[in-house]
Formats: C-alpha cells, sequence, structure tokens
C-alpha cells in the first residue's frame, strides 16, 4: 500500500491507495485537489509489480518531481510532486 500526503495553503490531508491513484481538480481524483494551475485529472500513479510509476496525463503546467520536470519515472518513498502551487509526498506503507 501506498500513501500520498498533501500539504498546502488550504488543507492537509493523506490518502491510501493500493495499485492506482489519480491526482487533479476533478473530484472523481483519488487525491482532489483544488488548485487551479493543476489540470482536472493532472497526473497518475501505477503499481507495476513491486514499483509505483508517476505518469503526467499531458497536464498543461506540467508535473515536478524533486524540482525535475517529469512525464514518467519510478517513485521512491518521500518523493515530493510539485503539481501546479501544491506540493503532494509519496509514501510506502
Amino acid at each position: 500500500m501506498a500513501r500520498l500526503v498533501i500539504d498546502n495553503s488550504e488543507k492537509k490531508e493523506a490518502v491510501d491507495f493500493t495499485h492506482y491513484a489519480t491526482i487533479g481538480r476533478s473530484s472523481r481524483c483519488t487525491l482532489c485537489i483544488k488548485d487551479i494551475k493543476l489540470s482536472r485529472v493532472h497526473c497518475e500513479i501505477v503499481q507495476v509489480e513491486e514499483d509505483y510509476i508517476l505518469i503526467d496525463l499531458h497536464s498543461q503546467n506540467g508535473t515536478k518531481l524533486n524540482e525535475n520536470l517529469i512525464l514518467e519515472t519510478i517513485l521512491c518513498d518521500g518523493d515530493r510532486l510539485i503539481l501546479g502551487k501544491s506540493e503532494v509526498v509519496f509514501y510506502l506503507s
């Protein structure tokens, strides 16, 4: 199981998930963040065997991992995602 923790000016929230998660402004996302700079469905995290892969879904403002703009990458425990004005931290439980 993995966990996403968002800490922005509006709220601090933790969301646990298993094999798949979406992040964006849409209420249909696993982690819904009310941030005008996010796409409705901004990015996704998919578990492939033991790895969790972060995939940018052609978002308008991009997805940053530890300050680097990415399209797709394998996540590690404690990685920091910069999505619009928000920061999300990825944890392996």
